[in-house]
């Protein structure tokens, strides 16, 4: 469960052939014992979203969602992960990010990928899963 969302990313699901793009909701984790000087970020599958075949169609649901987050302050619930920088896989995926901070690799404005950008993107996540350690910082 998340509570204090600030922020989403738009991942590319890469088990797909065809784009298929999922949103995830960033935020602080309730109930958690240990809380690592404030950044106990978790990361959590959006709930009850469409797919999305398009990059835009997924920002715009998400800025819908966070509209009505901050309305009403509801919690995020779901399984998910922490938030690490480190994670090769998730950046390799990322084609999104909304919030202050964004990462090197985030893009400012909305760009669909073409059908070579997509199978160029599955190679590299299937690269990414065979060897962690070597795509690793």
């Amino acid at each position: 469960m998340v509570k204090d969302i600030f922020s989403y990313e738009i991942l590319a699901d890469t088990r797909s052939k065809t784009p298929k793009y999922v949103v995830y909701v960033v935020g602080k984790w309730d109930y958690h014992m240990m809380d690592w000087l404030g950044c106990n970020y978790r990361r959590i599958k959006a709930p009850n979203q469409p797919i999305f075949r398009l990059i835009a169609d997924a920002v715009a649901w998400a800025d819908r969602w966070m509209k009505e987050y901050d309305k009403h302050k509801v919690f995020a619930p779901g399984e998910g992960g922490h938030v690490a920088a480190m994670d090769n896989i998730i950046e390799a995926r990322l084609v999104y990010e909304s919030g202050e901070y964004k990462h090197p690799w985030a893009v400012d404005d909305v760009k669909e990928l073409s059908a070579e950008q997509w199978n160029e993107l599955r190679e590299n996540v299937k690269e990414a899963r065979k060897n962690p350690e070597r795509a690793s910082w």
